[in-house]
């Protein structure tokens, strides 16, 4: 990832050094914050890569699957909430949980 923001700084340089009238003065302060933005653009892309993947793969889940898993790491309720909002007792919803979350670790990527 380094190797990437020091070609695009580089690159930058070289841009700014072709310009006759160049506004921006080239200083250490300048090339921070431009390493910093590009770095903030990457994570940010990252983020919205692995929500995609995320999301792709609890959409391949059964519904019941999906429910357990929104209810419990999206809205963080707990097994006994989950399990009085489901009419069922807290080892069914543990065990609807290990097994949704093995479903999704066969449908994630390996990375």
């Amino acid at each position: 990832l380094h190797y990437f923001f020091t070609i695009a700084r580089n690159t930058f340089i070289d841009y700014l050094r072709r310009q006759k009238h160049a506004v921006l003065p080239i200083t250490d302060e300048v090339l921070k914050n431009t390493a910093d933005s590009a770095a903030e653009s990457a994570r940010a892309a990252e983020k919205r890569e692995t929500a995609q993947t995320v999301k792709s793969a609890l959409l391949k889940l059964t519904e019941e699957q999906q429910e357990i898993i929104i209810m419990k790491f999206i809205n963080e309720l707990s097994n006994r909430e989950i399990a009085a909002i489901l009419g069922k007792s807290e080892e069914a919803v543990r065990q609807l949980q290990y097994r949704a979350l093995k479903a999704l670790r066969r449908q994630m990527p390996i990375r």
